[in-house]
């Protein structure tokens, strides 16, 4: 199962604090956080290999969650075009995932035209929910 964050306190010098990031660039991240998970967690073989090679690196990292930074770029008509993945090694299997499934998508809608990229995310990467049910919480 995936969830999203905004990176917000992942911003690189001379890039703006989160306080001055405009509304409509938030809304746009916030759409963008939405779909991204529920692209890895739909029922299709990519997103089933990818979501067991982010669970496993969740469980070797910590037994809770893995955060998986993005940077994502898109396309005027909202068609992903750019995606780094800081974290994951490069040319890694989990990396090659992470774009097969999302490079190429189209989002539900178009940037702001005047939106600065790219759009730094953190997806959540938590237990499938038969293995969340398992553990007792304190």
């Amino acid at each position: 199962m995936a969830s999203f964050g905004l990176a917000a306190a992942d911003h690189a010098p001379g890039h703006a604090p989160q306080q001055s990031i405009p509304e409509a660039w938030r809304a746009y991240a916030a759409v963008v956080g939405g779909v991204l998970p529920a692209w890895l967690d739909a029922r299709s073989p990519a997103a089933a290999r990818l979501r067991a090679q982010l669970d496993a690196l969740r469980v070797s990292d910590s037994p809770e969650t893995y955060d998986l930074p993005l940077r994502l770029w898109a396309a005027a008509d909202g068609r992903i075009t750019r995606l780094e993945t800081p974290t994951l090694p490069s040319g890694g299997a989990e990396e090659a995932g992470v774009r097969g499934l999302m490079l190429g998508r189209q989002l539900p809608q178009a940037p702001p035209a005047d939106l600065r990229w790219p759009i730094r995310l953190v997806l959540k990467i938590t237990p499938p929910p038969a293995a969340a049910g398992s553990t007792p919480r304190q």
